[in-house]
Protein backbone atom coordinates (compact mmCIF):
# COMPACT_ATOMS: atom_id res chain seq x y z
CA UNK A 1 0.00 0.00 0.00
CA UNK A 2 1.57 3.46 -1.41
CA UNK A 3 2.15 5.63 1.68
CA UNK A 4 -0.49 8.07 0.05
CA UNK A 5 -3.36 5.86 0.57
CA UNK A 6 -5.54 5.66 3.26
CA UNK A 7 -8.51 4.16 4.74
CA UNK A 8 -11.27 5.87 5.82
CA UNK A 9 -13.60 3.88 7.92
CA UNK A 10 -17.38 6.28 8.50
CA UNK A 11 -19.26 3.80 11.57
CA UNK A 12 -22.46 5.17 11.94
CA UNK A 13 -24.52 3.83 14.61
CA UNK A 14 -28.27 3.14 14.54
CA UNK A 15 -29.61 0.31 16.35
CA UNK A 16 -31.25 -3.53 16.16
CA UNK A 17 -33.99 -5.84 16.58
CA UNK A 18 -37.28 -6.41 15.83
CA UNK A 19 -40.54 -6.74 17.89
CA UNK A 20 -43.92 -7.91 17.47
CA UNK A 21 -46.91 -5.62 17.69
CA UNK A 22 -49.87 -4.29 16.34
CA UNK A 23 -51.66 -4.26 12.96
CA UNK A 24 -50.91 -1.27 10.74
CA UNK A 25 -51.34 -3.13 7.29
CA UNK A 26 -53.41 -0.30 5.89
CA UNK A 27 -50.99 2.49 7.14
CA UNK A 28 -48.15 0.15 5.08
CA UNK A 29 -50.27 -0.30 2.21
CA UNK A 30 -51.25 3.66 1.98
CA UNK A 31 -47.81 4.26 2.25
CA UNK A 32 -47.10 2.17 -1.26
CA UNK A 33 -45.75 -1.20 -1.76
CA UNK A 34 -42.60 -1.67 -4.39
CA UNK A 35 -42.78 -3.59 -7.37
CA UNK A 36 -42.76 -7.20 -7.07
CA UNK A 37 -43.42 -7.22 -3.42
CA UNK A 38 -47.03 -9.10 -2.12
CA UNK A 39 -48.92 -8.63 0.86
CA UNK A 40 -47.09 -9.56 4.19
CA UNK A 41 -43.49 -8.59 2.83
CA UNK A 42 -43.17 -11.93 0.81
CA UNK A 43 -41.08 -11.72 -2.53
CA UNK A 44 -42.91 -12.36 -5.93
CA UNK A 45 -41.00 -14.28 -8.62
CA UNK A 46 -38.74 -11.09 -10.06
CA UNK A 47 -35.32 -10.81 -11.52
CA UNK A 48 -32.35 -9.06 -9.42
CA UNK A 49 -32.96 -6.50 -12.19
CA UNK A 50 -36.51 -5.65 -11.24
CA UNK A 51 -35.48 -5.45 -7.15
CA UNK A 52 -32.51 -3.23 -7.65
CA UNK A 53 -34.55 -0.63 -9.84
CA UNK A 54 -37.05 -0.69 -7.14
CA UNK A 55 -34.70 0.07 -4.49
CA UNK A 56 -32.58 2.59 -6.27
CA UNK A 57 -36.40 4.54 -7.15
CA UNK A 58 -37.78 3.81 -3.71
CA UNK A 59 -39.31 7.17 -2.07
CA UNK A 60 -37.71 5.85 1.13
CA UNK A 61 -34.00 5.07 0.29
CA UNK A 62 -32.36 8.15 1.62
CA UNK A 63 -34.39 7.42 4.58
CA UNK A 64 -33.17 4.47 4.97
CA UNK A 65 -29.42 5.11 4.24
CA UNK A 66 -29.48 8.19 7.05
CA UNK A 67 -30.99 6.74 9.95
CA UNK A 68 -31.02 3.06 9.26
CA UNK A 69 -28.11 1.46 7.10
CA UNK A 70 -25.41 2.19 9.62
CA UNK A 71 -26.85 -0.94 11.35
CA UNK A 72 -28.37 -2.72 9.16
CA UNK A 73 -26.27 -2.10 6.01
CA UNK A 74 -26.04 -0.01 2.68
CA UNK A 75 -27.22 -2.69 1.10
CA UNK A 76 -29.63 -4.19 3.40
CA UNK A 77 -27.17 -7.00 4.33
CA UNK A 78 -27.02 -6.39 8.11
CA UNK A 79 -24.11 -5.34 9.78
CA UNK A 80 -24.11 -4.66 13.80
CA UNK A 81 -27.91 -5.10 13.74
CA UNK A 82 -30.01 -7.89 11.12
CA UNK A 83 -30.09 -7.56 7.48
CA UNK A 84 -33.35 -8.00 5.62
CA UNK A 85 -32.66 -10.24 2.59
CA UNK A 86 -33.24 -13.86 3.79
CA UNK A 87 -35.95 -15.51 6.17
CA UNK A 88 -33.66 -15.85 8.52
CA UNK A 89 -33.09 -12.47 9.10
CA UNK A 90 -36.12 -11.45 10.56
CA UNK A 91 -35.97 -11.71 14.22
CA UNK A 92 -40.75 -12.16 14.23
CA UNK A 93 -41.23 -12.16 10.05
CA UNK A 94 -41.74 -9.49 7.56
CA UNK A 95 -45.18 -9.01 7.56
CA UNK A 96 -45.60 -4.95 7.59
CA UNK A 97 -47.73 -4.83 10.91
CA UNK A 98 -45.18 -6.26 12.68
CA UNK A 99 -42.11 -4.06 10.71
CA UNK A 100 -44.30 -0.91 11.19
CA UNK A 101 -44.47 -1.57 14.83
CA UNK A 102 -40.49 -2.08 15.36
CA UNK A 103 -39.61 1.05 13.97
CA UNK A 104 -42.41 2.83 15.52
CA UNK A 105 -42.49 1.46 19.06
CA UNK A 106 -38.85 -0.12 19.26
CA UNK A 107 -36.71 -2.23 21.87
CA UNK A 108 -34.32 -0.42 23.50
CA UNK A 109 -33.50 -3.35 25.87
CA UNK A 110 -33.08 -5.08 22.48
CA UNK A 111 -31.19 -1.70 21.04
CA UNK A 112 -33.61 -0.25 18.49
CA UNK A 113 -34.95 2.87 19.89
CA UNK A 114 -38.40 3.98 18.54
CA UNK A 115 -38.51 5.89 15.66
CA UNK A 116 -42.42 7.11 16.12
CA UNK A 117 -42.01 10.42 17.44
CA UNK A 118 -39.00 11.26 14.93
CA UNK A 119 -41.06 10.00 11.81
CA UNK A 120 -44.22 10.69 10.34
CA UNK A 121 -46.81 7.51 9.83
CA UNK A 122 -46.45 8.24 6.07
CA UNK A 123 -42.36 8.00 6.27
CA UNK A 124 -42.53 4.80 9.02
CA UNK A 125 -44.73 3.00 6.09
CA UNK A 126 -42.29 3.55 3.34
CA UNK A 127 -39.39 2.14 5.38
CA UNK A 128 -41.54 -1.03 5.75
CA UNK A 129 -42.19 -0.93 2.31
CA UNK A 130 -38.26 -0.70 1.56
CA UNK A 131 -36.90 -3.03 3.40
CA UNK A 132 -39.42 -5.91 2.82
CA UNK A 133 -38.53 -4.92 -1.00
CA UNK A 134 -35.64 -7.47 -0.66
CA UNK A 135 -36.79 -10.83 1.14
CA UNK A 136 -35.02 -13.87 -0.40
CA UNK A 137 -33.31 -11.44 -2.99
CA UNK A 138 -30.00 -12.33 -1.14
CA UNK A 139 -26.54 -11.68 -2.56
CA UNK A 140 -27.11 -10.45 -5.54
CA UNK A 141 -29.08 -6.85 -3.47
CA UNK A 142 -26.42 -7.00 -1.00
CA UNK A 143 -23.83 -6.16 -3.91
CA UNK A 144 -25.98 -3.51 -5.82
CA UNK A 145 -24.09 -0.30 -5.47
CA UNK A 146 -20.42 -2.05 -5.10
CA UNK A 147 -17.16 0.16 -4.40
CA UNK A 148 -17.06 3.67 -5.65
CA UNK A 149 -13.88 4.67 -7.27
CA UNK A 150 -13.67 8.14 -6.00
CA UNK A 151 -15.74 9.08 -2.79
CA UNK A 152 -16.36 12.80 -3.50
CA UNK A 153 -16.35 15.17 0.37
CA UNK A 154 -16.61 18.94 0.80
CA UNK A 155 -12.63 19.41 0.97
CA UNK A 156 -11.49 16.83 -1.10
CA UNK A 157 -11.68 13.86 -3.28
CA UNK A 158 -10.72 10.25 -1.96
CA UNK A 159 -9.86 7.75 -3.76
CA UNK A 160 -11.40 3.98 -2.72
CA UNK A 161 -8.81 1.05 -2.92
CA UNK A 162 -9.82 -2.58 -1.97
CA UNK A 163 -6.67 -3.35 0.64
CA UNK A 164 -8.15 -6.57 2.63
CA UNK A 165 -11.27 -8.65 0.96
CA UNK A 166 -13.42 -11.05 3.32
CA UNK A 167 -10.73 -12.34 5.22
CA UNK A 168 -11.63 -9.45 8.14
CA UNK A 169 -14.83 -10.24 10.32
CA UNK A 170 -16.43 -7.32 11.17
CA UNK A 171 -13.51 -4.78 11.39
CA UNK A 172 -14.29 -2.08 14.01
CA UNK A 173 -11.44 -0.43 14.86
CA UNK A 174 -7.86 0.84 12.90
CA UNK A 175 -4.66 2.26 13.69
CA UNK A 176 -1.98 2.93 11.48
CA UNK A 177 1.44 2.45 12.95
CA UNK A 178 2.99 3.66 9.44
CA UNK A 179 2.29 3.94 5.91
CA UNK A 180 2.42 0.44 5.47
CA UNK A 181 1.23 -1.07 9.15
CA UNK A 182 -2.08 -0.74 10.95
CA UNK A 183 -3.14 -2.64 13.85
CA UNK A 184 -7.04 -3.77 13.03
CA UNK A 185 -9.95 -5.20 15.80
CA UNK A 186 -12.26 -7.80 14.65
CA UNK A 187 -16.06 -7.16 16.73
CA UNK A 188 -15.84 -10.51 18.12
CA UNK A 189 -12.50 -9.96 19.70
CA UNK A 190 -9.61 -10.52 17.43
CA UNK A 191 -6.31 -8.23 16.69
CA UNK A 192 -4.98 -8.60 13.73
CA UNK A 193 -1.66 -7.42 12.04
CA UNK A 194 -2.11 -5.51 8.36
CA UNK A 195 1.55 -5.30 7.19
CA UNK A 196 2.53 -4.53 3.29
CA UNK A 197 -0.65 -4.75 1.90
CA UNK A 198 -1.00 -8.29 3.47
CA UNK A 199 -3.34 -9.36 6.52
CA UNK A 200 -1.63 -11.66 8.53
CA UNK A 201 -3.79 -15.12 9.13
CA UNK A 202 -3.05 -15.12 12.50
CA UNK A 203 -4.48 -13.20 15.16
CA UNK A 204 -2.86 -12.10 18.27
CA UNK A 205 -2.98 -13.85 21.04
CA UNK A 206 -3.84 -13.74 24.70
CA UNK A 207 -6.23 -10.50 23.96
CA UNK A 208 -8.87 -9.53 26.38
CA UNK A 209 -12.21 -11.64 26.22
CA UNK A 210 -14.77 -9.46 25.37
CA UNK A 211 -18.70 -9.72 25.35
CA UNK A 212 -19.61 -9.83 21.62
CA UNK A 213 -23.03 -9.36 22.06
CA UNK A 214 -25.04 -6.28 19.62
CA UNK A 215 -23.14 -3.32 19.34
CA UNK A 216 -20.35 -4.58 21.97
CA UNK A 217 -17.17 -6.30 20.94
CA UNK A 218 -13.35 -5.36 20.54
CA UNK A 219 -14.23 -2.17 19.35
CA UNK A 220 -11.28 0.23 19.83
CA UNK A 221 -7.29 0.04 19.49
CA UNK A 222 -5.05 2.62 19.78
CA UNK A 223 -0.51 3.29 20.07
CA UNK A 224 0.70 5.11 22.50
CA UNK A 225 1.85 8.66 21.50
CA UNK A 226 5.59 7.70 22.29
CA UNK A 227 5.34 4.96 19.86
CA UNK A 228 8.40 6.34 17.92
CA UNK A 229 10.25 7.13 21.09
CA UNK A 230 10.09 2.98 22.47
CA UNK A 231 6.92 3.57 24.65
CA UNK A 232 5.10 0.16 22.74
CA UNK A 233 2.22 0.15 24.98
CA UNK A 234 -0.93 -1.14 22.85
CA UNK A 235 -4.20 0.24 24.23
CA UNK A 236 -7.86 -1.25 23.65
CA UNK A 237 -11.68 -0.23 24.09
CA UNK A 238 -13.96 -3.37 24.62
CA UNK A 239 -17.32 -4.47 26.07
CA UNK A 240 -16.25 -6.27 29.30
CA UNK A 241 -18.52 -8.94 30.11
CA UNK A 242 -17.72 -11.43 33.26
CA UNK A 243 -20.93 -13.47 32.88
CA UNK A 244 -20.20 -13.89 28.84
CA UNK A 245 -22.00 -12.61 26.01
CA UNK A 246 -25.72 -12.26 27.82
CA UNK A 247 -24.59 -11.68 31.29
CA UNK A 248 -24.37 -7.62 32.05
CA UNK A 249 -21.16 -5.87 30.43
CA UNK A 250 -19.74 -2.08 30.05
CA UNK A 251 -16.67 -0.79 28.57
CA UNK A 252 -13.27 -1.34 29.96
CA UNK A 253 -10.54 0.32 28.73
CA UNK A 254 -6.51 -1.57 28.91
CA UNK A 255 -3.11 -1.54 27.71
CA UNK A 256 -0.55 -3.91 27.33
CA UNK A 257 2.12 -4.80 24.99
CA UNK A 258 2.43 -6.98 21.69
CA UNK A 259 5.52 -9.72 21.90
CA UNK A 260 6.00 -12.31 19.49
CA UNK A 261 2.13 -12.34 18.03
CA UNK A 262 1.23 -12.46 21.97
CA UNK A 263 -0.75 -10.11 23.83
CA UNK A 264 1.42 -9.42 27.29
CA UNK A 265 1.83 -7.14 30.31
CA UNK A 266 -2.15 -6.11 30.05
CA UNK A 267 -2.84 -3.39 32.85
CA UNK A 268 -6.50 -2.37 33.92
CA UNK A 269 -6.64 1.45 32.88
CA UNK A 270 -10.80 1.66 33.61
CA UNK A 271 -13.16 -0.60 34.80
CA UNK A 272 -16.15 0.80 35.86
CA UNK A 273 -18.22 -0.67 39.51
CA UNK A 274 -19.91 -4.40 38.73
CA UNK A 275 -23.18 -2.65 40.05
CA UNK A 276 -22.95 0.08 36.75
CA UNK A 277 -23.43 -3.06 34.36
CA UNK A 278 -26.07 -3.54 32.36
CA UNK A 279 -27.14 -6.09 29.82
CA UNK A 280 -28.18 -3.38 26.94
CA UNK A 281 -26.41 -4.69 24.15
CA UNK A 282 -26.16 -0.76 22.79
CA UNK A 283 -23.84 2.33 22.66
CA UNK A 284 -21.12 1.42 23.99
CA UNK A 285 -18.80 4.16 22.74
CA UNK A 286 -15.78 3.10 23.40
CA UNK A 287 -13.00 5.69 21.02
CA UNK A 288 -9.72 6.78 22.40
CA UNK A 289 -7.39 9.80 21.74
CA UNK A 290 -4.81 11.79 23.65
CA UNK A 291 -4.33 15.03 23.65
CA UNK A 292 -1.15 17.10 23.33
CA UNK A 293 0.23 16.38 26.48
CA UNK A 294 -0.15 12.95 26.28
CA UNK A 295 -3.86 12.10 28.42
CA UNK A 296 -5.71 9.39 27.04
CA UNK A 297 -9.41 10.36 26.89
CA UNK A 298 -12.18 7.55 25.89
CA UNK A 299 -16.08 7.47 26.08
CA UNK A 300 -18.60 5.25 26.62
CA UNK A 301 -22.12 5.88 25.17
CA UNK A 302 -25.49 5.79 27.31
CA UNK A 303 -25.58 2.10 27.18
CA UNK A 304 -29.51 2.43 26.19
CA UNK A 305 -30.09 4.19 29.76
CA UNK A 306 -30.56 7.80 28.26
CA UNK A 307 -31.09 8.98 31.48
CA UNK A 308 -27.75 8.19 33.60
CA UNK A 309 -26.29 10.06 30.97
CA UNK A 310 -26.84 12.93 33.55
CA UNK A 311 -25.90 11.19 36.35
CA UNK A 312 -22.00 11.43 37.53
CA UNK A 313 -22.43 8.17 39.45
CA UNK A 314 -22.79 5.95 36.21
CA UNK A 315 -20.44 5.50 33.64
CA UNK A 316 -22.85 6.19 31.12
CA UNK A 317 -22.60 9.02 28.67
CA UNK A 318 -19.38 10.49 29.45
CA UNK A 319 -16.12 11.29 27.79
CA UNK A 320 -13.21 9.86 30.20
CA UNK A 321 -9.79 11.94 30.93
CA UNK A 322 -7.04 9.11 32.46
CA UNK A 323 -3.28 9.49 32.61
CA UNK A 324 -1.78 7.17 30.35
CA UNK A 325 -0.89 4.66 33.66
CA UNK A 326 -5.33 4.71 34.26
CA UNK A 327 -4.51 7.18 37.13
CA UNK A 328 -6.40 10.18 37.29
CA UNK A 329 -5.64 14.02 36.66
CA UNK A 330 -5.56 16.41 39.56
CA UNK A 331 -7.09 18.98 37.03
CA UNK A 332 -10.50 16.53 36.23
CA UNK A 333 -13.52 18.93 36.55
CA UNK A 334 -14.56 15.98 39.25
CA UNK A 335 -11.50 14.45 40.69
CA UNK A 336 -12.23 16.14 43.99
CA UNK A 337 -16.35 15.69 43.86
CA UNK A 338 -16.40 12.38 45.68
CA UNK A 339 -19.91 11.14 46.41
CA UNK A 340 -19.46 8.17 44.53
CA UNK A 341 -18.84 10.46 41.22
CA UNK A 342 -16.67 8.62 38.51
CA UNK A 343 -13.62 11.22 39.22
CA UNK A 344 -12.36 9.91 35.39
CA UNK A 345 -14.99 12.24 33.73
CA UNK A 346 -13.86 15.31 31.53
CA UNK A 347 -17.81 15.65 29.92
CA UNK A 348 -21.40 13.98 30.27
CA UNK A 349 -24.48 14.08 28.95
CA UNK A 350 -23.39 12.35 25.41
CA UNK A 351 -25.80 9.65 23.30
CA UNK A 352 -23.35 7.22 21.54
CA UNK A 353 -19.87 8.85 20.86
CA UNK A 354 -18.41 6.94 17.75
CA UNK A 355 -15.85 9.65 16.85
CA UNK A 356 -13.18 11.05 18.91
CA UNK A 357 -10.42 13.11 17.29
CA UNK A 358 -8.35 16.78 18.71
CA UNK A 359 -7.67 18.91 16.09
CA UNK A 360 -4.16 19.90 16.34
CA UNK A 361 -4.50 23.08 16.12
CA UNK A 362 -7.01 24.48 18.15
Amino acid sequence: MAASSRIVTALVWCSAAISAATGLSAMVGAAGTAEGVQPGGQMAQADDVTIQTALLQHPARDLYEQFCAGCHGLNLEGGSANGFLTADDWYYGSHPDTVYASIADGIIEGGMPEFGSAFTEEQIGQLVSYVTTAVGSGEAVANRFGIPDIIETRRYDLRAEVVVGDDLETPWGIEFIDADTALITEKSGRLRWFRNGRLEPQPIEGTPKVADRGQGGLMEVAIDPEWDAGEDWVYLGFTHGPEGNRGPAMTKIVRGKIVDNEWTEEQTLFEADRDDYVRSGLHHGCRIDFDADGRLYFVIGDRGQSSQAQDLTTPNGNVFRINRDGTVPSDNPFADRGGGVYPQIWSYGHRNQQGLVFDPVT
